[in-house]
């Protein structure tokens, strides 16, 4: 039999369909992995509630009071809480119990008629030394086990100086199911998305959270037990944390296993920049295109110093002006000379003005400054001959 021969370019067609495949197959994988994250983030409850926003809410607080109206406002929208699932963000009461030293805040989210579920818990205590300690317990069953945050404020709060000063009245919140603050509106619940943007701001990036794990002492254990609300936990058991997060021990631990998956998924998109920008020596590719920017503004930054110098070589050519005022004020002392000089022209101008009024008498006060200047010998005689003359005629 004869040889087929085989065309190249039917070839090269071939293997071009198998490349644009095992690229298409890649891409489907990537965007199963981010829809998988993203359908996990809009299921899970925790993401609804940022505890460092609440604390950062606590540490702008006067009183628990205060403290509760802000997580409830309309305009702030702290939560997104939304556990009996009507739609609307589930209202937060604060209730406070005491023991010596030691004060237990805990936040419920109302959920109906007289059922509330525990979200997070304040342990406020002072020790033997008067400092106050405060750290921040999230409910094991929305956080998971030993979700703890020990928070270091900026500036002392005013609700721990409230705690241990003489207007301090403890607070149970009177609000309940369909009874509300006139002040309170409802409002729908959104995305995880959409809920981070809208409470970033209002984290408190001047204070620092510390992760640890849990320190209750005796008295805060005891408050606890007794003040502690989980209907909704107890009504659906398969929906705690660790039912929907299996494997991770609890919040904490699953935004760290979070950061790492979307390294990977970033990682996997780099050798193909890699491949477009071979001549760059940086590591990543992509990374040093934006550094490579960044030097052409300190390009232009050198040129704003060229500019400035620019201005104190214009501010020599002022003083030189300013001798030249000095100048000109030599000048006007030697014109001061010149008004006394002209004085006495004026007393031989004023004379002239009586010789325009009388016709006759400006003759006398002339022929007088005449004789004045030219001498007393010559001009007296020379003018007495004419008048007697004038008499005998």
């Amino acid at each position: 039999m004869k040889p087929i021969a085989i065309n190249p370019l039917i070839i090269s067609a071939i293997s071009g369909i198998g490349i644009l495949c095992c690229g298409c197959q890649e891409k489907s994988e990537e965007k199963t992995d981010d829809t998988s994250v993203e359908e996990a983030a809009a299921t899970e409850i925790s993401n609804n509630l940022d505890l460092e926003v609440v604390i950062s809410v606590f540490g702008e607080s006067e009183n628990l009071e205060d403290f509760e109206n802000k997580l409830n406002e309309p305009e702030r929208q702290i939560s997104n809480l939304d556990l009996n699932e009507d739609g609307e963000v589930d209202y937060l009461r604060v209730v406070e119990s005491a023991m010596d030293d030691t004060h237990l805040v805990n936040v419920q989210a109302v959920i109906g008629e007289d059922q509330y579920q525990d979200v997070a818990s304040f342990d406020v205590e002072r020790d033997e030394q008067g400092q106050t300690q405060v750290q921040v317990v999230g409910d094991p069953y929305v956080y998971g086990p030993d979700y703890v945050i020990r928070p270091t404020f900026a500036r002392a709060p005013l609700v721990l100086a409230w705690f241990w000063g003489s207007s301090y009245r403890s607070w149970s919140s009177p609000y309940r199911w369909g009874h509300y603050p006139s002040n309170y509106r409802p409002w729908r619940s959104c995305s995880h998305t959409d809920y981070r943007k809208r409470v970033t701001h209002h984290r408190n990036t001047k204070h620092v959270y510390h992760y640890g794990s849990s320190k209750r002492s005796k008295n805060s254990v005891t408050l606890y037990s007794k003040s502690k609300r989980s209907d909704y936990a107890s009504r659906h058991p398969s929906k705690s944390f660790a039912k929907r997060n299996k494997g991770v021990e609890n919040r904490y631990k699953l935004d760290q296993k979070r950061g790492k998956t979307k390294v990977k998924v970033a990682d996997k998109k780099r050798p193909v920049a890699n491949q477009k920008l071979p001549a760059q020596p940086p590591k990543p590719t992509g990374k040093p295109s934006k550094p490579a920017t960044k030097p052409s503004q300190p390009n232009t930054r050198p040129t704003q110093p060229a500019t400035k110098p620019s201005k104190p070589s214009t501010r020599p050519t002022q003083p030189a002006t300013k001798p030249s005022k000095p100048s000109t004020r030599p000048t006007q002392p030697a014109a001061k000379p010149s008004k006394p000089s002209t004085r006495p022209t004026q007393p031989a101008t004023k004379p002239s003005k009586p010789a325009a009024k009388p016709t006759s008498k400006p003759s006398k006060p002339a022929s007088k400054p005449a004789a004045k200047p030219s001498g007393k010998s010559g001009s007296k005689p020379a003018k007495q001959p004419t008048s007697k003359s004038k008499d005998k005629k």
